[in-house]
């Protein structure tokens, strides 16, 4: 996007949480690109950059086991993420695994999340297991080489939303095959009974069911 802007000797780097850095050729540059209404209206806040700078932010996928089917559902999955921080998204499902559900969470837990702990559904309890599995990396579109003077001018952006395009880059050889859906339980949850399109995914649970989080 910033190469469609006139921005040809570019290169961003992904700093952990919804930070990125961007890296420009010359001070007059780096001037244009902050003053650019198009490209601000991509990020949430333009800084320049500075050595002591650390993402306070991580986002994460985590692994959820224990969930019974009858609260298997969004709305039990978002309020689990919510212990730690915001849920971004969940792993696309399976019709024949619920066993556990990973989830994608945007946090500032310093420390790796690994934790058991009780659900309540309809008044009964229900142990949970959690486990923190890799960090979330954002992979950025190549452009063209273009050559960079040695005395490169950097700033850093907090992008409000992920560039189009952009792939999930796990660190863990089995998510290669696993894709993450933004309309992965849409706005209900159907029984497994009442399912009538073949080759739809089929779900256990309502969305309604009061899941308290101790």
């Amino acid at each position: 996007l910033l190469f469609h802007e006139g921005f040809l000797s570019v290169r961003t780097v992904y700093l952990g949480g919804l930070w990125v850095m961007i890296e420009l050729n010359f001070p007059k540059t780096k001037n244009k690109l902050m003053n650019h209404v198009g490209v601000a209206s991509w990020f949430k806040s333009l800084h320049n950059v500075h050595a002591e700078f650390v993402s306070k932010e991580r986002i994460v996928w985590i692994d959820i086991e224990g969930v019974p089917l009858h609260a298997w559902s969004r709305a039990t999955f978002a309020k689990i993420g919510s212990k730690w921080g915001e849920i971004v998204d969940l792993e696309d499902g399976s019709n024949d695994l619920f066993t556990r559900k990973r989830i994608c969470i945007k946090t500032n837990h310093a420390s790796n999340i690994l934790e058991t702990f009780k659900i309540i559904v309809k008044r009964k309890d229900f142990w949970v297991r959690t486990k923190e599995l890799f960090v979330w990396s954002l992979m950025f579109k190549e452009i063209p080489e273009v050559e960079h003077s040695s005395d490169d001018v950097s700033t850093k952006g907090e992008a409000d939303n992920i560039v189009e395009g952009s792939d999930l880059n796990n660190d863990d050889e089995e998510s290669d095959n696993e894709a993450v859906s933004d309309t992965y339980f849409g706005d209900y949850v159907v029984n497994v009974d009442n399912a009538e399109v073949q080759g739809q995914e089929k779900y256990f649970g309502n969305p309604t069911v009061n899941v308290e989080v101790s």
